[in-house]
């Protein structure tokens, strides 16, 4: 997250957070997304297949997925 600075919270969705951001390199306006865990059972499986989905997607209208933290 120290490529990040979070400028707003955009929304709350069923996994988690999305925050509206600007990558201190590029200077691009990113969407950054924090996903809720529950450190027993881990990722829940519908927010791994959404992860995979936006990695293989390539489309103008889709958030492209520049890094995934941990």
């Amino acid at each position: 997250m120290l490529n990040y600075k979070i400028t707003e919270r955009a929304g709350e969705g069923a996994h988690g957070y999305v925050f509206k951001g600007v990558d201190l390199k590029t200077r691009k306006v990113v969407a950054l997304k924090k996903i809720t865990v529950n450190p027993d059972s881990g990722i829940p499986k519908n927010t791994v297949r959404e992860i995979c989905a936006l990695r293989a997607l390539k489309n103008k209208h889709v958030s492209k997925v520049l890094q995934k933290l941990r």
